[in-house]
Parts: structure tokens; C-alpha cells; sequence
């Protein structure tokens, strides 16, 4: 008894990323999903007809809403098989700690699950359980601490075919200092001749830096020089468009030191 909703994706008037959130209709929501993600999946445990409902807001200035989107109805009938639910932590929150212990339903007719933490939807590179047998419950230890959106699968194995649903969160903010992170475009994002980089605040970081190259660190394309901590972006133009990867490296100067985060892009 699931389902998929996905928009469009867009920009705002004003040119900034925009999130989207869904109203599953059965008083529980998808929360506001992270920048780049415009699809939610959901499971009701409950027969019936559920009033499906989007609405976006501006990434940057995160109280401009739109309002609801009209409502779509989503007819759910009672199934003798299926996936598992996730039931904490609620998805589309927002952790708690580097540490958090996932819980989920038993599917129907599901001999065995897996469960998957990464940094794009399906990914595995923070977390991979391995195959599970009877248990509904499994604690990721080691996650990030600087608020990107993390993505997790939870596998259940249905009548010899494995199946999955996909859940968004936020990472846990540490108190501590942080590094700034790429916002748009996102990691792996194909380029355009001309791009514009924006990346949310690092934790008490005092600059920013950013380059770009033809190999992880190097500057050959672009380097920005010293850059304020109110610089939250930066247009790049001359970027070439023959496929190639290209290297961006994040710069912050966070309590007198220099670090970084690589992202690549095509």
C-alpha cells in the first residue's frame, strides 16, 4: 500500500532553488524535502482515500510558500503482501545526533530486509546493513553532522523479489564549528557554459574560497580568491561543456583553519 508523488521541479521567480513538501492526506507529511529532490514515496497501513498535496517554498528564503497544490486522491486497498514502513525516525525529520536507531514494520509476507544511508537517493556510501533477517530494527552510527540531506532505502524481501521504499532526512547540525556546503548545483549535476554555486553557511567559518579544475584541487578553470563569509555564491562562466569532469572544491576558514569539501561535476 504505497505510493510515489513527484513535481515538476522549478526555481523561484527570483532564480533561487526551491523544496517541496507532500501532505500524504492521513495527518502525517514528507517535511521539507532536501534541495534537488522532487519526489517523496509513502506507505499507509490503512485502507482508504487519501488527499495527496504539494506545496514549494524558496530554499533561501525559506518563508515564502506557496500555497497547496490541488489534491490528488490516492485510492489504497488492503494488500496480503507488501514492503515494510519505516516508522522512526518520522521521515523527513530532521536528526538528532550522528547516531540514530531506524525502526520499521513488518511487510507483508517480507522474509528478510536491508537498509541503506547515503548521500543521494539509493545510495549506500554512509551505511549498508547487509542482508537482515527477522529484525525490524537497526542503529547507524557515524553519520554526518553538518545538516545536508541524507537519503535512506529500506529493502524488505517479498516472495523471492526484493523491494524498496526511499525516505529523506536532514543530518544533525553540530553546535561545532562546520564547514559550508555545496547547495546548488548538485554533486554530479551536468553543467552549463555558465553556473552559479551556492553553498549554505559553515558554522562560525570567517571566509570562503572556491575553485574550479580539470583535477580534484587544482584551480585551472576558476578560483575566486578570499571571499567574505556574507558570499554564499558565486557565477563561474567559461565552463567548458565537452563532458569532461570537472572539480569544485569548497573552501572555508573555519577558527583559523582551512578545510574543504570536493564535489564533482560534468
Amino acid at each position: 500500500m504505497d505510493g510515489d508523488s513527484s513535481t515538476g521541479g522549478a526555481v523561484s521567480n527570483l532564480g533561487h532553488a526551491v523544496q517541496y513538501f507532500f501532505d500524504w492526506g492521513d495527518g502525517t507529511n514528507s517535511g521539507w524535502l532536501p534541495v534537488g529532490t522532487t519526489s517523496a514515496s509513502k506507505i499507509w497501513t490503512t485502507a482508504g482515500t487519501y488527499p495527496v498535496q504539494a506545496q514549494a517554498r524558496c530554499a533561501t528564503t525559506t518563508t515564502v510558500v506557496s500555497s497547496y497544490s490541488t489534491s490528488l486522491s490516492v485510492a489504497i486497498s488492503a494488500a496480503t503482501t507488501g514492503p515494510t514502513a519505516l516508522t522512526t525516525p518520522t521521515p523527513g525529520a530532521t536528526f538528532g545526533s550522528a547516531s540514530v536507531a531506524f525502526t520499521w514494520t513488518a511487510g507483508a509476507g517480507a522474509t528478510s530486509y536491508g537498509l541503506f544511508v547515503g548521500s543521494a537517493a539509493g545510495g549506500s556510501d554512509l551505511y549498508s546493513s547487509g542482508i537482515l533477517g527477522d529484525v525490524l530494527t537497526q542503529t547507524v552510527s557515524g553519520l554526518p553532522t553538518d545538516g545536508r540531506g541524507l537519503y535512506v532505502r529500506l529493502w524488505s524481501l517479498v516472495n523471492g523479489t526484493w523491494g524498496y521504499v526511499d525516505y529523506s532526512y536532514t543530518a544533525f547540525t553540530s553546535t561545532t564549528s562546520t564547514k559550508a556546503l555545496m547547495v546548488t548545483p548538485a554533486n554530479g549535476a551536468t553543467l552549463a557554459s555558465s553556473a552559479t554555486f551556492t553553498w549554505r553557511a559553515g558554522t562560525s567559518a570567517t571566509n570562503y574560497g572556491l575553485f574550479v579544475g580539470s583535477t580534484p584541487g587544482a584551480a585551472d578553470l576558476y578560483s575566486s580568491g578570499l571571499l567574505a563569509n556574507t558570499v554564499l555564491s558565486q557565477t563561474v562562466s567559461g565552463i567548458p561543456t565537452d563532458g569532461r569532469t570537472l572539480y569544485v572544491r569548497l573552501w572555508s576558514l573555519v577558527a583559523g583553519n582551512w578545510v574543504f569539501t570536493d564535489y564533482t561535476y560534468k
